[in-house]
């Protein structure tokens, strides 16, 4: 997109607030990416996104951390609570997703009832407004299914672009902390499409226990991002075996096309703005309950960019923007592979070309972290610096 997260997190990392925070952006020289210009548009995105995932979950693995969630800026995790317009779990799906369906627990009949039983459960303690996620797996961690799926798949639910009345986005209180609602997804879309479609959610994210994972699974040449490990199942399962759900907001036109994805087109927006097979206010509440934790005019101060659309004046790519810094990573030209890390010959030297602006200022050794002089003949050779 043309906007740059920066100035919304850098509040949320602010220790001024003490939330308890440690949020870190990533420049594509962070986690070694170089865009190949052999490749269309779509590939490139998917090959940007499959190196960053790898890395990032590297990362946190060296740290030990447990369970990471791989979902994206316009989507929510929660609880799959139960609710009035859940699909029937015995009508037919839109698609034959017991073909595509990979994970053997995910169609027993006993799985199925354990699941929705955990979700009646849920739902009667009032889950949502009680814990967090974590807490509520770190609190079942030696049941199903969290003892036995590392790799946990979660359905999504898309919502659409159809805006509540006036009143219902005023429910959420916005307007009482200086703060406009209709900046909020959350607080504005409540029309989604059908629980369990295929057709209008696609496939579901993950939340991965790293802990549990073998370091040796985690390489760049993934499936896909929704099955981001070998071990991860086909990335549907049937909706009401999820104990929880992902919200994707399709968002308004101005937001929907602020991001520079090739994937997305007018005609795609179109075609799922008006779904609507029924409301949900599951995610209503949580400015008021982010407020009763952080404070009022805290609440009013980090949140003051949230959803606020800003590209400046230049119509530039974000990364195109010569007020980011951002950082372009050249193709490893000495590697004899060009870009498939997982599998180097031995003697390969994967190398990173760091550029601002457009002028070449450093060359690093990407294994060792070593620092190669700019007029060292080897680069001369190879990129006629």
């Amino acid at each position: 997109g043309n906007t740059s997260p920066a100035k919304v997190l850098s509040l949320f990392n602010d220790t001024k607030y003490n939330l308890g925070m440690e949020i870190t952006l990533w420049n594509d020289a962070d986690f070694g990416h170089w865009i190949d210009e052999t490749m269309d548009g779509v590939h490139k995105h998917r090959a940007r996104q499959k190196r960053f995932l790898a890395t990032c979950k590297r990362y946190h693995k060296a740290r030990n951390r447990s369970w990471i969630a791989v979902i994206d800026p316009d989507e929510y995790l929660t609880f799959n609570i139960l609710s009035d317009d859940d699909r029937d779990p015995e009508r037919r799906h839109d698609v034959d997703v017991f073909g595509l369906i990979d994970g053997k627990n995910f169609t027993d009949y006993h799985y199925r009832y354990d699941m929705q039983e955990s979700r009646r459960k849920m739902t009667e303690e009032n889950v949502l407004t009680q814990k967090t996620v974590f807490e509520y797996i770190s609190e079942h961690k030696e049941e199903t299914p969290w003892n036995n799926e590392p790799c946990y798949l979660v359905p999504r639910t898309l919502f659409s672009a159809i805006e509540s009345p006036s009143e219902t986005v005023e429910d959420a209180g916005a307007a009482t902390y200086g703060l406009d609602a209709n900046n909020f997804s959350t607080l504005k879309y409540f029309k989604h499409g059908e629980k369990g479609s295929w057709i209008d959610n696609k496939f579901g994210k993950v939340i991965i226990d790293l802990s549990r994972i073998d370091e040796k699974e985690i390489v760049f040449e993934m499936p896909n991002i929704h099955a981001p490990l070998k071990s991860c199942y086909y990335p549907f399962r049937l909706y009401e075996t999820g104990l929880l759900r992902v919200h994707h907001y399709l968002g308004s036109w101005e937001q929907y096309s602020a991001r520079s994805d090739v994937r997305r087109s007018r005609n795609k927006f179109d075609a799922a703005a008006f779904v609507n097979f029924g409301t949900d206010y599951q995610l209503q509440g949580w400015l008021r309950r982010f407020v009763e934790i952080v404070g009022e005019q805290n609440s009013k101060e980090i949140l003051q960019y949230s959803g606020v659309i800003d590209g400046g004046n230049s119509k530039l790519p974000l990364m195109d923007q010569p007020d980011y810094g951002y950082i372009k990573v050249n193709s490893p030209h000495d590697t004899k592979n060009h870009g498939s890390p997982d599998e180097k010959d031995e003697g390969d030297v994967e190398i990173l070309y760091y550029y601002e602006e457009g002028k070449l200022v450093e060359v690093k050794d990407k294994e060792s972290g070593q620092i190669i002089a700019l007029d060292d003949p080897r680069l001369a050779i190879n990129n006629k610096l």
